[in-house]
């Protein structure tokens, strides 16, 4: 493994640790950005989103009870990031995704 790799490495598990501070973050401006022009998301049961921005405008709306709660409702743990370079421009790789809820009460709210 080469410096160069090490690097594209590093940049690839960079991508995704900033893909889950924009969500939580509620950036969606930064997150949408993070797609190429051409971008198709499938999203499950929330269809297929073609290009930057209908893929804002369309985590916008799966994001719209959180942006009444704020930014970092919500926080996206991520751990045992492996990647492994397949060629000269692909990789593939695996990653521990936890998802925390962070809920306010009322008595947190008024202390």
């Amino acid at each position: 493994m080469t410096l160069a790799d090490l690097l594209e490495i590093e940049g690839i598990r960079n991508s995704r640790l900033r893909y889950f501070y924009y969500l939580d973050a509620l950036d969606l401006g930064a997150l949408a950005g993070m797609f190429t022009a051409d971008a198709v998301c499938e999203f499950g049961p929330y269809g297929i989103w073609r290009g930057r921005a209908e893929i804002r405008e369309r985590y916008g709306r799966v994001m719209c009870p959180a942006v009444e709660k704020g930014p970092f409702h919500s926080l996206h743990a991520n751990t045992n990031h492996w990647v492994e370079l397949t060629g000269a421009d692909t990789a593939i790789g695996r990653l521990t995704l936890t998802p925390h809820a962070i809920w306010r009460t009322r008595e947190f709210e008024a202390a």
